[in-house]
């Protein structure tokens, strides 16, 4: 990487500018449109980064609960500014994606790219899960390199769900790739860590129990049925949700503990060795750069913001969801309001 890519001050050498991270509000002012349909591939995918969700960030997660904030979508309708939204999960960036980044890969997918860059992109996302898990109900077909070149064409390289989901689908379409599979510590470090937190967000995003709380999401909240496409498919039927949820429910982690070391193991029977590095993040630039074969960049390994900053955003995002919502009710119960007492007055004028 060219030394001019980055900026001194102080003599110490600081980093790119960071990807905006999911559930960023000036990155969600400012996604895009872009039917992936009409596109093609313009950069060659090298890098297929296929560990698990919650493998390739170095975010420890603080809390077993607390950890969801508001999804809030900006759009534009009739010239006023309006937020699309629903319960989503923000994790800390993902280490592995702005370390790629930074190395020059660009771009790279991640599910950030569905939640606040290119929402548009579950149009696809939905066709391929139709097609993987119920062709014959939905007539679907599997897809082929071309389908993933229009749906990644723009990338060089792909971490997290839900290109992971395709795993094999993907290895078989781009066999040049080279492949990393980020690892936690243990098995069970990645269990807890995908139960405190993406298993919340499940727990939260299922429908409200009360009558008021199914009222208010029905009448005023925000819609977002592309997305809620996606994500009510990937809970139905990628597996590895399944069974973290019912292990999160029985208290227990058997279960997802062999899923780990089951789908691990199946990576590595796949990839052949020379295509293929097994790391932690923790270990930093080395082994990802001995493995690409580029420069060690001059800059610290990625790493997540402050808890202050977390908090912080996490306040203002629920702010805003809980705004428009607000804004919701007024605009419909305010006029009936007024219209209700006006005709009451109309009435008693008239007896």
């Amino acid at each position: 990487m060219s030394q001019s890519t980055v900026e001194k001050s102080n003599d110490a050498v600081r980093p790119p500018p960071r990807r905006a991270i999911v559930g960023d509000i000036e990155a969600m002012q400012h996604t895009t449109n872009i039917d992936r349909r009409q596109c093609s591939r313009v950069v060659p995918l090298k890098v297929l980064c296929l560990g698990l969700s919650r493998t390739g960030t170095a975010c420890e997660s603080t809390s077993t609960h607390h950890i969801l904030v508001t999804w809030c979508r900006y759009d534009q309708s009739d010239g006023k500014e309006f937020i699309n939204g629903r319960l989503m999960l923000m994790i800390g960036p993902p280490a592995l994606r702005q370390a790629l980044l930074d190395l020059g890969y660009s771009d790279v997918y991640h599910y950030a790219a569905i939640l606040n860059e290119n929402p548009r992109d579950a149009e696809m996302w939905n066709d391929a899960l139709d097609a993987k898990y119920d062709p014959s109900g939905t007539h679907k077909k599997p897809f082929t390199r071309k389908d993933w070149d229009q749906l990644l064409g723009h990338c060089m390289a792909t971490t997290d769900t839900p290109t992971v989901i395709f795993y094999r689908e993907l290895l078989e379409a781009y066999p040049e790739a080279k492949v990393i599979l980020t690892v936690r510590d243990s098995p069970e470090a990645w269990v807890k860590s995908y139960q405190s937190t993406i298993g919340q967000y499940a727990l939260a995003m299922r429908p409200p129990a009360t009558f008021w709380g199914k009222f208010v999401k029905w009448a005023f909240a925000p819609r977002d049925e592309l997305g809620e496409g996606y994500f009510n498919r990937v809970v139905k039927w990628y597996d590895m949700i399944g069974i973290l949820m019912r292990d999160l429910e029985k208290g227990t982690n058997e279960d997802s503990v062999k899923y780990y070391t089951s789908y691990n193991e199946e990576i590595q029977r796949l990839v052949p060795k020379e295509r293929l590095l097994v790391m932690n993040v923790k270990e930093g630039w080395k082994p990802l750069c001995d493995f690409l074969d580029v420069a060690k960049p001059e800059w610290a390994f990625p790493q997540v913001n402050s808890t202050e900053d977390f908090g912080r955003r996490t306040a203002k995002i629920i702010d805003h969801f809980g705004g428009v919502i607000m804004w919701n009710m007024a605009k419909t119960l305010v006029p009936a309001v007024a219209l209700a007492v006006g005709g009451l007055a109309w009435w008693m004028r008239s007896k």
